[in-house]
């Protein structure tokens, strides 16, 4: 460095000033390092749910699979690596069934929107079996690709969201970036003069991550929107099944696919309440309400499953008069009782209360392996199982003691485990004592009446997904309902103009096409009525943003997958609550 005609305080001066910057570079690359191993441990969390799917998953493009599930790839009786980049989905159905794959295909790339359709599936060995195949368009590296599902309909083992090559790429590039700005801190140290080019690379570097971050956030939320639409369907298609009255054998296949279905939805909606928590939409509803009856109610709800593996659950008798969310704590204790029941064959469970100074402490004790001393802590980090290394996927995802723990700091209650290898486990939470002088009535009024299938009233249903829409349709029929059913916004507000004083509620679909959601959609409704309407939003998405603005609106949701009988319950009491509301105001 030329150093003439500068004095030794001049460049004192800039020596410090260079300093100054290296060190501030070196806390931003540490950032980025951090930035960047939060970004690889959020992509595991979705590629281990994407692989723990119930049916098969894949990605196709140019005819050719470009990646398939475990799931999918157990189906055929191949290897994943048999099929990925080697096999086209013409190759897996009877001769006679190819040509129409591949038009299907050619027209999924097109973006012309996919349908359900069933075909004949051929495996390795010769052998056939029948499958349910959904797919639609997207885009693979920039390409036009088709992504999907394929269900076995002997079990009916329902659709779980695909899972992209895009993750796999996305950690690929994420380690590229680690290395580089490992090396460019290594060029930082040993050559001040560099210190301009490293900071522009490490800005790009940075750019560059926001941007794969932003785009795998989007997409997530995408595939998880679609792949609830077909579950819903299959939720309601079951249903009104059922209420065909079927012969007894066909009776109980059809039941046998609600419980897959109902496993599907419980995976989901773990995932659902982890969005929940990190929107920030929990509403508690704190109320006075005795611990014993409580209780007693989560361990009926459990009785079965523990008869299944020899487990005896006792409840010790309390007079304890609870004040919190009864749903939230519902939810904490199930988590925990789930817990108990599942590591706990052929044992014991206790359920009971302790009082703890202004607090009860309700504690759940089992005589399961118990948990490691080193372990205790992690037990309720997310996607963490103990005793499960293979990820059975009807033990779930590791997700009960994360979203327990984030209710119990929701409510501000204290959720602790203790625990003995060889002996069991405890797992309490400790709850604020309440009065139930104020609450006598208000136990009450959230009941809804029972009403078997014997609806009446005209009901606005829209929905944008055709195969959701007709199977609602049916089902809401088959409840005694008269349906007007709308695939947009346009459509239900001309019902709206033609049926003026027909519509005794709304069922809307949160995301619409060309712009419009629910919440828009109803405000116009209430326009084109004069008058407010019972109005109940149905979505399947699950992002922080959106779940945001569906509470912001005050309209009760539902998550799809639903429970046909949930749905029923609403709208029954909704419409019942509206038809009281309306006898109230009515002059005598």
């Amino acid at each position: 460095m030329d150093t003439e005609g500068k004095s030794w305080f001049e460049l004192q001066s800039e020596n410090d000033a260079l300093r100054r910057r290296l060190k501030e570079l070196e806390l931003e690359a540490a950032a980025r390092i951090e930035a960047e191993r939060a970004l690889r441990e959020s992509e595991e969390k979705y590629r281990n749910t994407m692989d723990a799917g119930l049916v098969g998953i894949y990605v196709i493009q140019d005819l050719v699979f470009r990646y398939v599930n475990p799931k999918m790839a157990e189906m055929f009786g191949y290897q994943v690596s048999e099929l990925e980049h080697k096999l086209s989905p013409a190759d897996l159905v009877i001769p006679e069934l190819r040509e129409r794959i591949r038009n299907n295909l050619r027209r999924r790339a097109e973006g012309e929107p996919g349908i359900p359709y069933e075909i004949k599936c051929l495996r390795k060995d010769g052998t056939l079996f029948d499958a349910t195949v959904w797919g639609k368009a997207t885009t693979f590296n920039g390409k036009p690709a088709s992504v999907g599902t394929l269900a076995d309909t002997t079990p009916l083992h329902n659709a779980k969201r695909a899972l992209l090559q895009y993750q796999k790429e996305l950690e690929r590039r994420v380690e590229h970036q680690t290395r580089e700005l490992t090396k460019s801190n290594k060029r930082l140290k040993r050559d001040i003069a560099h210190r301009k080019a490293i900071e522009l690379e490490l800005f790009a570097a940075k750019e560059a991550a926001e941007r794969a971050n932003l785009a795998k956030t989007r997409f997530l939320a995408a595939a998880n929107h679609d792949l609830r639409q077909p579950l819903q369907a299959f939720s309601l298609l079951i249903s009104a099944l059922l209420l065909t009255k079927p012969e007894a054998r066909a009776a109980q296949i059809i039941a046998d696919m609600r419980s897959a279905l109902q496993v599907m939805e419980t995976l989901l909606n773990s995932l659902l309440d982890i969005s929940k928590l990190d929107a920030g939409v929990f509403q508690p509803d704190l109320r006075s309400f005795p611990a014993e009856p409580f209780l007693r109610e989560l361990r009926n709800q459990f009785k079965a499953m523990a008869a299944e593996q020899n487990t005896r659950i006792r409840l010790f008798p309390s007079d304890a008069v609870l004040y919190t969310d009864p749903n939230l704590l519902a939810r904490i204790l199930q988590n925990l009782i789930s817990n108990a029941v599942r590591h706990t064959p052929g044992g014991k469970i206790l359920i009971g209360c302790r009082r703890s100074g202004q607090r009860m402490r309700i504690e759940v004790w089992d005589q399961g392996e118990g948990i490691p001393a080193d372990q205790l802590e992690i037990v309720f980090q997310e996607f963490y199982q103990l005793g499960n290394p293979i990820r059975n996927r009807h033990q779930g995802l590791g997700l009960g003691l994360a979203i327990a723990k984030r209710m119990a700091d929701l409510l501000k209650l204290k959720l602790k485990a203790r625990s003995k290898p060889g002996s069991g486990s405890m797992f309490s939470v400790e709850v604020p004592t309440g009065s139930l002088a104020v609450e006598e009535q208000r136990q009450q009024q959230f009941l809804i009446p029972e009403n078997g299938n014997g609806g009446s009233g005209t009901l606005l249903l829209v929905d944008d997904d055709e195969n959701v829409l007709k199977a609602s349709v049916k089902l809401l029929e088959l409840w005694g309902y008269r349906v007007l059913a709308a695939k947009d916004a346009v459509q239900a507000l001309a019902f709206c103009r033609h049926h003026k004083n027909e519509i005794d509620m709304a069922v809307l679909d949160f995301r619409l096409p060309d712009g419009w959601t629910g919440v828009r959609l109803i405000s116009e409704i209430r326009k084109v009525l004069q008058r407010e309407l019972p109005t109940l939003l149905v979505t399947g998405d699950t992002s922080a943003t959106k779940l945001r603005e569906v509470y912001t609106s005050g309209l009760p949701l539902l998550h799809k997958p639903i429970d046909p009988e949930e749905l029923r319950r609403q709208i029954a009491g909704m419409l019942e609550a509206n038809k009281s509301q309306s006898m109230t105001r009515s002059p005598r």
